[in-house]
């Protein structure tokens, strides 16, 4: 016979597997259930200003990469931006016990729906001079 507070116990022992607890990006702190990403001001600001100071230079080898590429091959872009990323993950793992230190790829499309889409044009088109 099923004694009162069964099921609610069944119930909390099945809501981790059907609901994960969310997690700080910066801290690892558990998030209230309102909170979006960051348990404080604070953790939002040292996310984004560590994303912004690895970003500047991960920015000027990949437009490099991109769109200056003997340049960029004669520099070894690609491989710097690799060493570059190896660093930061071995940072991360100093430093944030191995927390990444990146939004998921999913929230980066879900607010930039236009890289999503089937034409994308990343060139202006050419206009002749006179």
């Amino acid at each position: 016979m099923a004694r009162l507070g069964d099921s609610r116990k069944k119930r909390e022992e099945a809501a981790p597997a059907s609901r994960p607890h969310r997690r700080c990006l910066e801290c690892g702190a558990a998030l209230k259930p309102a909170a979006r990403d960051f348990c404080a001001a604070g953790c939002r600001k040292a996310f984004g200003n560590r994303r912004m100071l690895r970003g500047a230079e991960l920015y000027d080898l990949f437009m490099a990469h991109r769109y200056d590429r003997e340049n960029a091959k004669q520099y070894r872009a690609l491989t710097m931006m690799n060493r570059m990323a190896a660093e930061f993950w071995r940072e991360d793992q100093r430093r944030r016990q191995g927390r990444p230190s990146w939004r998921p790829p999913a929230a980066v499309l879900a607010a930039r729906a236009d890289l999503k889409a089937s034409a994308y044009f990343a060139h202006p088109v050419s206009q002749k001079k006179e």
